[in-house]
């Protein structure tokens, strides 16, 4: 019986004995697998990772990336419709910079089946061999993309907030009151536009409005009111030679503007420009005479017309008088505006604006605009004549005597992109030229000879361009008229 139990003790423990050698076996080929398997995937995401339909298993970061972010480019180009009443605008998740964050999902998907420990890096990465891990999406915005969408959507969905204002009209002051406005919440739309771009349930948001405040409400104003009530009480007579003027109320209001500083503060001020404008329109028109020329006759010294001093208000004196007495203390004044005298002059001239031989000795050129023609004189001969082009009624070629000031073989017109060829210069930007050409090639027409077409400048054709430059010198009179 004794034996008995003996070899039954020794068949327990040799089946436990086997049982522990098959376990050791078995968690040594476990681990030499489990090891393996982490080998195999080293640097790479365990498989059974996932985002939305995407396996992310096997794949180095580097792949994981280029498929993430071509998820972002898919997923950015759809559209969404943004609703606010009965306003819609349409936009994409690419417009209002909403995108995965790459590099936090990376890191989400890659931390798991690695905790950091051997043992308990062996049991993560077991796990990762029959459980899914299913990766949220970790959403970013481009703070300056979604401020340029917020900003399209307030002007399409929003009402701004109107300021109030104030402004004077025959006499009356008017303070038109401000106007809320409606703002789109800012948090409360990104909020949404994450959310839709993670779920992809519904591409219909309504976008949540706060009240926008204006910048100037009624009560601000009431100082700039008062203000301009108290310029308004002023009343002032504006005297000139054997003239007098009044300024009224209803005219002060009308000298008044309502600025704004840098802070928002609105004042009333005395304008500068719209007293000079009520200088010039009410008072000058009233009081300046032209003067009128005497003229001689260039040839006979006779007298053609008598000559008659004029006048004219100064006005820059008139505007700082009127502006120290309306930003005064005192209610009412009398102003003496100052008036200056025009003495006439002579003018010689000749009576004949057509061709007079000899108008200057030795060489000059006469130009007829009426006739769109140019002779060339030597004292009393005539040595050429030309058809030319000069300004159009928009550009006029001006009338009067002028020189030769500069000479230029082929001179380039910058302002016009061309060139001018035989230039001779007038002053002022105008001159005596061949048709012109492009760099091109190209040249104008000579049709346009004998029609009023430039920009001032006077045109000749091919050759007769070259015979006048050649008959010039610096200094040589040009005398144009009609």
């Amino acid at each position: 019986m004794e034996e008995l139990r003996v070899i039954r003790k020794r068949k327990i423990k040799l089946i436990l004995l086997e049982g522990f050698l098959v376990f050791l076996i078995l968690l040594l080929g476990a681990s030499v697998y489990l090891l393996s398997y982490q080998k195999n995937f080293s640097g790479k995401i365990y498989p059974n990772t996932q985002f939305s339909d995407i396996n992310l298993g096997g794949q180095t970061t580097a792949e994981a990336a280029k498929v993430l972010d071509n998820y972002n480019t898919k997923i950015g180009l759809q559209k969404i419709t943004i609703t606010s009443g009965e306003k819609s605008t349409e936009v994409t998740f690419a417009d209002a910079g909403t995108s995965l964050d790459i590099d936090k999902m990376l890191a989400n998907a890659y931390s798991s089946g690695r905790n950091g420990g051997f043992f308990t890096d062996i049991y993560a990465s077991a796990a990762t061999l029959y459980n899914t891990k299913i990766l949220q999406p970790i959403i970013k915005t481009d703070q300056i993309k979604f401020s340029a969408l917020i900003e399209k959507i307030s002007t399409d969905l929003g009402e701004k907030a109107t300021d109030a204002t104030v402004s004077i009209s025959l006499g009356k002051i008017v303070i038109t009151p401000s106007i809320k406005g409606q703002a789109i919440d800012q948090t409360d739309l990104i909020n949404q536009i994450s959310q839709v771009f993670a779920d992809q349930k519904s591409t219909t948001l309504v976008a949540k409005t706060v009240y926008a405040d204006p910048t100037i409400v009624e009560s601000s104003l009431v100082g700039a009111k008062a203000q301009a009530e108290s310029y308004m009480t002023k009343s002032a007579t504006l005297t000139a030679l054997d003239q007098s003027f009044q300024l009224t109320s209803v005219q002060v209001g009308d000298l008044i503007s309502f600025p704004k500083n840098s802070v928002g503060d609105v004042s009333a001020a005395i304008d500068n420009n719209k007293v000079a404008a009520y200088v010039a329109n009410s008072l000058a028109k009233k009081i300046d005479i032209a003067k009128i020329d005497k003229k001689v006759n260039a040839t006979t010294q006779a007298v053609i017309s008598e000559g008659s001093d004029g006048r004219h208000l100064d006005r820059a004196d008139a505007q700082a008088k009127i502006k120290s007495f309306l930003e005064g203390s005192a209610q009412t004044t009398v102003i003496a505006l100052s008036v200056i005298g025009d003495v006439f002059g002579t003018q010689t001239v000749f009576p004949d604006e057509g061709i007079v031989p000899g108008r200057f000795p030795g060489k000059y050129i006469d130009v007829d605009l009426t006739h769109q023609q140019m002779y060339l004189f030597d004292t009393v001969n005539i040595v050429a004549q030309f058809t030319v082009s000069t300004g159009k009624w928009s550009t006029p070629t001006p009338v009067g005597t002028r020189y030769i000031v500069n000479k230029d073989p082929m001179a380039w017109s910058a302002p016009y992109g061309l060139y001018m060829p035989y230039w001779q210069g007038l002053g002022g930007g105008y001159g005596i030229h061949e048709l012109p050409e492009w760099p091109g090639g190209a040249k104008e027409g000579e049709s346009h000879l004998g029609t009023p077409v430039s920009h001032g400048c006077i045109r000749l054709g091919v050759g007769g361009a070259q015979t006048v430059y050649n008959f010039t010198d610096i200094g040589t009179p040009v005398y144009i008229h009609k």
